[in-house]
């Protein structure tokens, strides 16, 4: 299923702000973090649309911080919500053009360490970001970040990328970064 860049974005966005607002009650440091299944979405949006789902999970953090938390700290959230999805994208195709799926145990290890690398990454971005911007120095927020970003990336993350890849809906993905899909021609469609 091949879906434009319009469709790609606003899927993720519309993803995004349902889950990023729903879970707002859930506080886990006031101010500045809840309870996030919504980071399931951006590593499943980097993997599948590339650019154009980290640049949804970015404004779709922004928006959902509109509903409650915004503040100076919500621009660290575009950030990292827009690195915990276009990292993941660049990682997956580093050594690799294969596409994006979960359909293998070496796919499944390759995705975790992205996750985990990921979650790393957006944890000290937060992190020292609100102690360059707030002053703020609390080593519990890199935890929380951290298990927030890979507990949701692998436990809700991982079953939507095996759901949306699989051969019943078979999300087109994004090409390699440098690289632009080929569209079929009718004649390479006539001899399938």
């Amino acid at each position: 299923m091949r879906l434009s860049k319009t469709k790609q974005f606003f899927l993720t966005l519309a993803a995004f702000l349902v889950l990023g607002i729903s879970f707002k009650v859930m506080v886990l440091v006031e101010g500045l973090t809840e309870v996030r299944p919504v980071n399931a979405i951006p590593p499943a949006a980097g993997l599948l649309f590339g650019p154009v789902g980290a640049l949804a999970c970015g404004i779709g953090n922004l928006l959902a911080d509109m509903a409650g938390t915004l503040s100076a700290g919500s621009v660290l959230g575009v950030i990292g919500n827009f690195t915990a999805a276009y990292l993941p994208y660049r990682l997956w195709y580093l050594r690799s053009e294969e596409k994006p799926n979960l359909h293998s145990g070496k796919n499944i290890i390759k995705y975790i360490a992205i996750s985990a690398v990921s979650a790393v990454t957006v944890a000290s971005i937060l992190f020292f970001g609100l102690y360059v911007l707030q002053g703020v120095w609390m080593e519990q927020i890199f935890i929380i970040v951290f298990f927030n970003n890979l507990g949701f990336s692998i436990g809700l993350g991982m079953p939507i990328i095996i759901i949306l890849t699989s051969e019943g809906i078979n999300v087109d993905c994004c090409p390699p970064p440098g690289k632009k899909m080929r569209r079929k021609n009718s004649a390479e469609m006539r001899k399938k």
